[in-house]
């Protein structure tokens, strides 16, 4: 009767404890499909895709031109640290000076569209989620634009000839002329202290194979 009350015994506990592992495995695995899902969001997905078509085009529109998908690199950057990415685009093929080389797009309400487009991308800051963009002619500028949360972007500031001893130097705000110390100051608050600069080593080939593979890990500041 005793061996009999010892081995329910037995049979209850290894019960209990094969039920507790089963449930530690179940806890364990949904914790971290949950955290899986939480990485990549569903607008960056979307972006995503909508960056894969564009590119896939046979034609890229750049300007009153366009030219082949092939004479493209890109790159994602996380310009507003929303955990979905904005598209840096290169043209390498034979655009002209007054075309622009180098052009930022961004993904609203399910479409792809462009911020801006200059000689260079030269830096971002993710706090502000700002994008600094350099013209080399005439002197030289700098202009920083904002990635929008509604409808279109624009340029918020310049500063053009600053580089250039014998040209007049201009500080412009929201498309007003500023003194040198008012857009310095403004600049400052308006940037953050985070700033990421773009490196030439970042540019992609916009071939099939690498466009297929975009995801968020391509993406500089997540």
């Amino acid at each position: 009767m005793q061996k009999k009350w010892k081995k329910e015994i037995m049979r209850f506990l290894v019960c209990i404890l094969a039920f507790g592992t089963v449930f530690m495995s179940s806890s364990v695995f949904a914790q971290a499909k949950g955290k899986g899902k939480a990485s990549v969001s569903g607008k960056a997905k979307k972006a995503i895709l909508a960056y894969q078509n564009f590119l896939g085009q046979g034609k890229i529109k750049w300007s009153d031109k366009s030219y082949d998908s092939g004479d493209f690199k890109f790159m994602l950057a996380d310009v507003n640290s929303d955990k979905a990415p904005e598209l840096f685009l290169k043209c390498v093929g034979n655009a002209s000076h007054y075309e622009g080389y180098e052009a930022v797009y961004y993904f609203h309400k399910n479409k792809v569209k462009l911020l801006a487009k200059n000689d260079a991308i030269t830096a971002f800051y993710p706090k502000k989620g700002v994008v600094e963009m350099q013209y080399y002619g005439m002197g030289g500028s700098v202009s920083y634009h904002r990635i929008p949360k509604n409808g279109k972007g624009k340029c918020f500031s310049s500063i053009s000839g600053e580089d250039d001893p014998g040209q007049e130097t201009y500080y412009e705000w929201n498309g007003k002329k500023v003194t040198k110390s008012k857009c310095r100051r403004l600049l400052k608050k308006a940037l953050g202290k985070k700033k990421v600069k773009v490196k030439e080593s970042g540019w992609i080939d916009n071939t099939a194979a690498n466009r297929a593979s975009m995801s968020m890990k391509m993406c500089i500041c997540r």
